[in-house]
């Protein structure tokens, strides 16, 4: 993954410090040539997560990241505060799907960033992390990853990071178990454009309610789309 994201994480770190706040928000995108037919919904469901999401109560200290991942892990948007994220267009369905590798990547990048916020003297910010997966299939290019990331993961989950699962056309269930993810948090959607519009609105409210600091743990209780305006 771009090893230019040093600077960013820098920055989040100086952010907790002076706020004593921050939710970083990953997005992890499968950009598996399978999902080119998805292309323009997963533009969409980007525009509309920054869209909702910019000026509730917490987004001035909301940070967005978007990962990639198809035969190799890239960054499309490196963290960016909410409000300033622009109109996303840098995706770009290619061949395989290198799922764990991007997994193991990300919670890397967060697990870093929180041992740098929790080595600031005298100080404990409000941190939170959501881990957003969204994949239409399994690994065909990292399985050896696979061991590292659900170690990876395992250590995410005891630090408290929300790591969240959507299957598109393929059970979040066994996307949970492949990548040790909540499976409580997830969600199976189909393939087509509605079953899109529903996984946008399930990870608009849920991002919502990590920034607005309002998370529950049983995602039953959680009301869908309670944060996308109708």
């Amino acid at each position: 993954m771009d090893q230019g994201l040093t600077l960013f994480i820098d920055q989040l770190v100086q952010v907790a410090e002076v706020k004593g706040r921050l939710s970083f928000l990953v997005l992890v995108i499968d950009e598996s040539g399978s999902m080119a037919k998805r292309s323009r919904q997963v533009l969409e469901m980007v525009d509309v997560i920054t869209r909702e999401l910019s000026d509730i109560p917490g987004a001035d200290t909301a940070y967005l990241c978007i990962v990639a991942f198809s035969v190799n892990v890239r960054v499309c948007l490196p963290p960016t505060l909410l409000a300033n994220v622009r109109r996303f267009s840098n995706y770009r369905p290619d061949t395989s799907t290198a799922l764990y590798a991007a997994s193991d990547d990300v919670l890397s990048m967060c697990l870093n960033l929180k041992e740098m916020i929790d080595r600031l003297p005298g100080i404990h910010p409000d941190f939170n992390v959501e881990v957003t997966v969204l994949s239409d299939g399994g690994d065909n290019a990292s399985l050896e990853r696979q061991e590292s990331a659900q170690r990876r993961a395992a250590e995410a989950r005891a630090q408290g990071f929300r790591l969240v699962p959507i299957g598109i056309g393929t059970s979040h269930t066994k996307l949970a178990e492949q990548l040790g993810f909540d499976e409580g948090l997830g969600v199976t959607v189909e393939a087509t454009a509605e079953g899109m519009r529903q996984a946008t609105e399930h990870t608009t409210t849920s991002f919502g309610r990590t920034v607005t600091g309002s998370v529950v743990t049983d995602q039953d209780q959680i009301p869908t789309g309670s944060f996308v305006k109708k």
